[in-house]
């Protein structure tokens, strides 16, 4: 037997065995997450009542934290110059975001110096420095400055459960965009120079508003609800804080535009007219992460009209780069939608569905359900401890479940990692693919690939239609844009929210008085800390008159976004509008037990469109029910 052969046979039965072995750490991995998923209310249970867990198993704080930060560098002098400084501060030879990345994970070691880092070796590197940072929250330090330590060690305990592959399974897919991926790198990379900032904007319900954010498994009296603006403990304001703190430096500027009882169409609504508050003007966002998914997946409608409404919002935010492709803002979809009394098969149902629309549209799509569900399923549903991941179940007298969508102060915390940890993740994708030229219609005469969104996706949608449907719809959209360079969308708009110029009842009322014709059982509601703004009906027969003169625009469209509620106030509540010799009618109660603001778009027709300088007024009057709420209104040309 020759000695090649024996040479050739023992490494291939060293292949082998390293294969067995890899196998084997996997195996392993996997039982580590899955004890950890079954333990993780019993140890919170135990830290509750017995105090910190590191007490509970006898674990010294001091030499704990000494051994993470060891772990997170193996030059112990460099890892304490981290934790004093963010993160970013101390790198070398760092001129662009993508050496920024790579320089950072060899600064102050030179073992790793030829080791090209990726998201989870950074994450796990600087993970004292992450939690540091998530611990410096000014609204928690104000919440906890009586039980800092507590707080602390509820945030290791948290930060635990989320291991780097929980992370991982968050991340369902990456936009697919390369004109916009390439748009943010840029815009990043001015960002870190102190040239700008990169402007997210964030849409949701009231979960995302951070309505029940200040509870928390501490005790802390919260002295929240309506007394109190939750914005500042939400994730979205998590995410900046923890994103400038490891660059150092403002980079990020993030517009929570969340308001309770909003669904995607009402996003749509806000893209399609560019209902942007003062902090967005004048070009929009440069990144929309839309979270609507709880509020979606529980609205009261068919499983076909919530497919339709998150594609209207997908394809208001892709239409924006029809007119200009350098101004489509990045969409990342946010699924926070976990559990809910029900069929598991329709909640699955539905998270299918959003993944659908991202493989089909391209976007981002992040799933908070797939980092934490097995968290949530194995335990007992209405434990305590399980509503860290999820809102507090109970049983009401009649021993049915009654859920509250609104999780604690965990649940925020939680989110923000899984969204900075993506962030991270589509910072390495942008860097690895920087080098690609996207394929449009002017690259080839054998693969023509129109620049706008695909045809909308519909069981009628047959695939031999698709080309023919796509260039169809790439005319319009030609003739669209063409019909917007030429003026303003709207002439008249206006959206009241806590962070746009209408938060306020006053700010309300000074907007409308100078259109205001009459007024009769009518008035403003609102402040800075309650969601749900707007112009009230509050009698039977109530109405207004509204005039806009000299129009800057065409109006051929009224939008009307108005809340849809229950109870004997708003019972048979029916709303008239009429104009031009046209009239329009719009229901604001129903039978669920849920409130919710609704888009409705009327068309005046072509024939009854009014025309650019010209005067419109239209009469709102109650014919049903005392009880209505206009939370918006747009009059515009398309």
């Amino acid at each position: 037997m020759s000695k090649k052969y024996v040479g050739s046979q023992v490494t291939t039965l060293l292949g082998l065995l390293i294969l067995a072995l890899l196998c084997f750490v996997a195996n392993l991995n996997s039982s580590i997450a899955i004890t950890t998923a079954t333990k993780w209310s019993s140890l919170i249970e135990e830290r509750n009542s017995n105090g910190p867990i590191n007490e509970k198993y006898n674990v010294n704080t001091e030499q704990s934290t000494r051994i993470e930060t060891t772990r997170s560098s193996d030059n112990n002098d460099e890892s304490s110059k981290y934790s004093e400084a963010n993160i970013m501060s101390q790198r070398d030879n760092c001129e662009s975001l993508c050496d920024c990345l790579q320089s950072v994970m060899h600064t102050g070691n030179a073992k790793l110096k030829n080791i090209y880092p990726d998201p989870l070796s950074l994450w796990k590197r600087f993970s004292s420095e992450i939690l540091k940072i998530s611990s410096s929250h000014e609204e928690d330090i104000t919440l906890f400055q009586n039980k800092t330590d507590e707080f602390k060690s509820l945030i290791k305990d948290l930060f635990s459960v989320l291991t780097p592959s929980r992370l991982l399974k968050s991340s369902e897919t990456f936009p697919q965009d390369l004109v916009a991926l390439k748009s943010i790198h840029s815009i990043v990379e001015e960002a870190i120079a102190g040239k700008r900032q990169l402007k997210v904007a964030v849409f949701g319900g009231s979960l995302t508003a951070g309505h029940g954010c200040l509870e928390n498994p501490l005790g802390v009296p919260s002295q929240q609800s309506f007394l109190k603006s939750q914005l500042p403990c939400a994730w979205p304001a998590r995410v900046e804080h923890l994103v400038n703190g490891i660059w150092g430096k403002e980079v990020v500027n993030i517009t929570n535009m969340a308001m309770a009882a909003t669904t995607s169409d009402v996003g749509a609504t806000v893209v399609e007219y560019q209902l942007w508050p003062p902090a967005l003007l004048p070009n929009g966002p440069d990144v929309i992460i839309a979270s609507f998914a709880t509020n979606d997946a529980l609205a009261e409608a068919t499983q076909s009209e919530i497919y339709e409404n998150m594609q209207s919002l997908i394809r208001a935010i892709q239409a924006e780069k029809n007119c200009d492709e350098n101004n489509m803002p990045l969409l990342i979809y946010m699924d926070d939608f976990i559990a809910w009394p029900g069929s598991v098969q329709k909640w699955l149902d539905f998270h299918h569905d959003l993944h659908e629309l991202s493989d089909w549209y391209g976007f981002g799509y992040l799933s908070y359900a797939n980092a934490l569900r097995d968290v949530v399923h194995s335990n007992d549903m209405l434990k305590k401890t399980n509503s860290y991941f999820k809102g507090e179940w109970k049983k009401n007298r009649r021993g049915q479940i009654s859920p509250n969508p609104h999780p604690g102060i965990t649940f925020h915390l939680t989110m923000s990692w899984i969204i900075v940890f993506s962030m991270l993740q589509l910072a390495f994708h942008t860097c690895s693919i920087l080098d690609e030229q996207p394929t449009t219609n002017s690259d080839t005469n054998t693969m023509i690939i129109p620049s706008i969104p695909r045809p909308p996706l519909n069981p009628e949608l047959l695939t031999e239609e698709i080309p023919q449907k796509w260039k169809d719809l790439e005319s319009k959209e030609k003739e669209r844009c063409s019909n917007l360079a030429y003026g303003k969308r709207c002439a008249f708009v206006w959206v009241a929210n806590r962070v746009s110029e209408f938060r306020t009842a006053a700010a309300i009322e000074d907007f409308l008085k100078p259109y205001l014709n009459s007024s009769s059982g009518w008035k403003a509601e609102g402040n800075s800390y309650r969601s749900k703004h707007g112009y009230v009906a509050k009698e039977s027969s109530a109405k207004f008159t509204l005039t806009i003169p000299s129009l800057e625009t065409d109006v051929r469209y009224l939008t009307i976004l108005a809340l849809k509620s229950y109870g004997t106030d708003w019972e048979g509540a029916r709303l008239r509008m009429s104009t031009n010799e046209k009239e329009f009618y719009i229901d604001g109660s129903h039978n669920s037990t849920t409130s919710v603001i609704i888009p409705h778009k009327f068309d005046l027709s072509a024939t009854n469109s009014i025309k650019k300088g010209q005067n419109i007024t239209i009469d709102f009057e109650m014919v049903g029910g005392k009880t209505f709420k206009i939370t918006g209104m747009a009059f515009c040309s398309q």
